[in-house]
């Protein structure tokens, strides 16, 4: 069998099982038609696997609830895939939607909306999603296809929240960033729907002692095309309280998490989307903020605190991250609970062994 991910090396069950990324095109060759399990996330990083799941099959995991752009860039490899796609998912629709999508201004309306793109996904034998959000999403267009929900597998510390100080001191030293600052901080690629102007306008509605304490820490790749969100820091004069990271490697990602106070995981509008930077979070035992919808409202209560799902939640995260920096309390709590979720409900074994049911079934 052969798990093809372009990802981290994930923890295997025991048996005849190999991984294959991009970079082993003779390892390819190997795989089982029908035997195989692909990763499919909205981004064009997985574009090589589109062909070989055509031509190989197998179950599909479904990071995201929407593969529009993954369909887009498979143009590259497959011309015409996405029209194709598109035609496919809404046959009545098609036309009208691709000359909206071509034309400037409406595509970021559209997006995520009016486009899914997964009907494609009918070779698999069975899809693995990470939500029961998804599930329904992926389900309605898909009718009769076998799914399952399995969380995001999350890493946990072999340390848990209590005994990371030393870990989160050595780690602002390497950022270069201040023991007594409150940490804010983003995942990922840098897009609308991650409310970066509702983070910012929270923290100057802080109090002016605590307002000087924060920091907004954006961990990520920027595409100013899609999102200039240093324009947004200059428009509300904020750049000496914002730091911006670009694309990180795994380990200045693991010193981010340490020495963030928390993780603001917020998506409006949602689309489906599972993170697998927040399960990493959730694994070292991170404070963590979500918007309450969609996937995220899954989350175990006690786990994280839940932000309403409205344009400008603003005034309901400055009242957190006031609390937060006046009752830390509070915060070790969350961190605990989440941390022991991610130790007791996501670690790698299990959720390699729910995989190999469905595979092995």
């Amino acid at each position: 069998m052969g798990v093809i991910t372009q990802a981290m090396q994930p923890v295997l069950p025991p048996g005849p099982i190999r991984v294959f990324s991009d970079h082993e095109p003779e390892a390819l060759r190997q795989l089982e038609r029908g035997r195989n399990i692909f990763h499919f996330g909205n981004n064009s990083d997985h574009v090589f696997l589109v062909p070989l799941f055509h031509r190989y099959g197998g179950v599909a995991v479904v990071h995201d609830a929407t593969l529009h752009y993954l369909a887009e860039c498979t143009n590259d490899v497959i011309p015409g895939f996405f029209e194709a796609s598109l035609a496919e998912e809404q046959p009545q629709r098609a036309e009208a939607l691709m000359r909206l999508w071509r034309q400037p201004g409406f595509k970021r309306v559209m997006d995520y909306q009016e486009i899914k793109l997964l009907s494609w996904l009918n070779r698999a034998s069975a899809i693995i999603v990470h939500s029961h959000f998804a599930a329904r999403v992926v389900g309605a267009r898909l009718p009769g296809m076998p799914i399952h929900v399995i969380p995001h597998f999350a890493y946990p510390s072999a340390i848990g929240p209590d005994g990371q100080a030393p870990l989160k001191q050595a780690a602002r030293t390497r950022l270069n960033i201040a023991q007594d600052r409150f940490v804010v901080t983003t995942l990922g690629f840098v897009t609308a729907n991650k409310q970066y102007d509702a983070i910012i306008r929270a923290m100057m509605q802080l109090p002016a002692d605590l307002r000087a304490r924060a920091t907004f820490l954006i961990a990520g790749q920027v595409r100013p095309h899609e999102y200039d969100v240093e324009r947004v820091i200059d428009q509300f004069g904020m750049r000496g309280q914002v730091m911006l990271t670009g694309f990180l490697s795994e380990a200045r990602m693991r010193d981010v998490l340490l020495a963030s106070d928390l993780i603001c995981n917020l998506r409006y509008p949602t689309f489906g989307e599972s993170s697998g930077s927040l399960s990493r979070a959730l694994g070292l035992g991170c404070g963590i903020a979500v918007t309450d919808t969609g996937s995220y409202a899954e989350m175990p209560a006690g786990t994280c605190f839940r932000i309403p799902a409205k344009a400008d939640p603003s005034r309901e995260l400055a009242e957190l991250f006031g609390q937060l920096m006046t009752e830390p309390a509070i915060l070790r709590a969350h961190r605990q609970a989440g941390y022991a979720h991610a130790r007791d409900d996501l670690s790698p074994a299990l959720m390699a062994r729910r995989y190999e049911e469905i595979v092995h079934g």
